[in-house]
């Protein structure tokens, strides 16, 4: 967070202006790159310096300021937070690669690196010098690219202006702008907030986002009248709860969320005496929170001691285990979670989950286990005791506890129930 860094380049293969791309790592290589700090209080002028040490373009070997520079084929801009951080930074990364001031650059307008088409008519010609469609209008687009977080401003530096044929566009995705802060029913969000939940969308889904269209408040009639055209928070969350139906996951959302909710509760501790025994490297210790699923072959072995098939807390185990998700599966769903939530979206719960039910009801499951095994809360106790005895001897105190379980297994399915029997006599 002490700085930023981001890389110029063009594409080769294309007519692309060279454009920039947030960064984390310089890489060293055989192409020829410059390392630039930006030492300038404005962003404006950034391109007209860097562009020309980018492109190969007509008349550079006459500009005497330029002509002996390399054509480069990538450019690194850093920028510092202060230079407190700089020096913080330099220290601590060990780097002493050459670097050039941005101001000491050359400027060259854009307009003579990227001229405009002198044959087209006079005020139909867009910015990049090309002719402009008869029916195209200037309209902001959010720069997916930008690079800046929540403590950039100008907010505007968030959105770019291009000429396009709204009525061309099927499914377009908008946003409402209000002082280049995002309107939204609750209120506003700051542009990079789309930036995270891009990032978060291609992260899942492995696609990137559209082109999200902005518009003004005076404008907002623009979007809302024209046919199958959604606004950017209400479509990233329908894509959002529609990629979790069509890859099968709204089930196992439910129930990851019901097995977290229930295992985070004043549950006993066997849960991860259970998961040592399956040598479940992501049991957490003490409150059984974060579990991820163990392998499935390691479980059953842990639970082959308990004899009958049908005992209680032998379906309770295999419930939770097939409740809980796998550690990708967890990661991916915590993204789904903080992501919904950024977007004001609330989580899953608020949506699809309500009519989901989970598989298993794991609460009144465990309350049978503990009114089967009523000896429980003393075991808890004395074997495991919290953090003095957690992690030792799981072996023997799993040995135990099936022994003990199997006891009560085998007195549990007589007729009648022998605990049921003393629970009428009168002490």
């Amino acid at each position: 967070s002490d700085c930023k860094l981001y890389v110029y380049s063009k594409n080769r293969h294309g007519k692309q202006r060279v454009k920039s791309d947030a960064t984390q790592h310089i890489h060293a290589s055989n192409e020829k790159i410059l390392i630039l700090e930006d030492d300038r209080d404005a962003h404006v002028g950034r391109m007209n310096r860097i562009a020309p040490l980018l492109e190969n373009y007509e008349g550079r070997s006459e500009d005497d300021a330029i002509k002996d520079e390399p054509v480069y084929d990538k450019v690194y801009l850093i920028r510092y937070r202060s230079p407190s951080a700089k020096k913080q930074v330099l220290t601590r990364n060990e780097f002493d690669a050459p670097t050039q001031k941005l101001s000491s650059l050359h400027v060259v307008k854009l307009t003579v690196i990227y001229p405009r088409d002198t044959n087209a008519k006079h005020g139909n010609i867009n910015g990049d010098g090309a002719s402009r469609a008869k029916h195209t209008t200037n309209v902001f687009t959010f720069d997916k690219d930008n690079g800046y977080g929540n403590w950039h401003h100008p907010k505007s530096d968030f959105f770019k202006i291009e000429e396009v044929d709204l009525d061309t566009i099927q499914n377009g995705v908008y946003v409402i702008l209000d002082k280049f802060y995002i309107k939204t029913k609750d209120g506003e969000q700051h542009p990079s907030n789309i930036n995270s939940l891009v990032a978060s969308y291609k992260a899942i889904t492995e696609k990137d986002a559209p082109t999200i269209y902005a518009f003004k408040v005076k404008q907002e009639d623009i979007p809302k009248k024209k046919k199958g055209w959604t606004e950017f928070n209400t479509w990233f969350q329908t894509e959002m709860t529609d990629f979790l139906d069509k890859n099968s996951m709204s089930q196992e959302f439910v129930d990851c969320n019901a097995a977290k909710k229930h295992l985070s509760g004043e549950t006993l501790d066997f849960h991860y005496l259970l998961r040592k025994k399956a040598k479940n490297d992501n049991s957490s210790g003490y409150g059984n929170n974060n579990f991820t699923k163990s392998d499935p072959i390691l479980i059953e072995k842990a639970l082959e001691k308990i004899a009958l098939d049908d005992s209680p807390i032998k379906t309770y185990f295999k419930a939770v285990e097939s409740m809980v998700p796998s550690k990708e599966k967890e990661n991916k769903m915590n993204r789904f979670r903080k992501h919904l939530k950024d977007s004001g979206f609330g989580g899953f719960q608020s949506c699809k989950e309500a009519k989901i039910t989970p598989s298993h009801n794991l609460d009144t499951l465990y309350q049978k286990v503990l009114d089967t095994y009523k000896m429980l809360m003393y075991y808890e106790d004395d074997f495991l005791s919290g953090w003095r005895r957690q992690g030792r001897g799981s072996n023997s105190s799993w040995k135990n506890l099936t022994n003990y379980i199997n006891l009560v297994d085998a007195t549990y399915v007589r007729t009648p129930n022998i605990f049921e029997e003393v629970d009428k006599i009168d002490f």
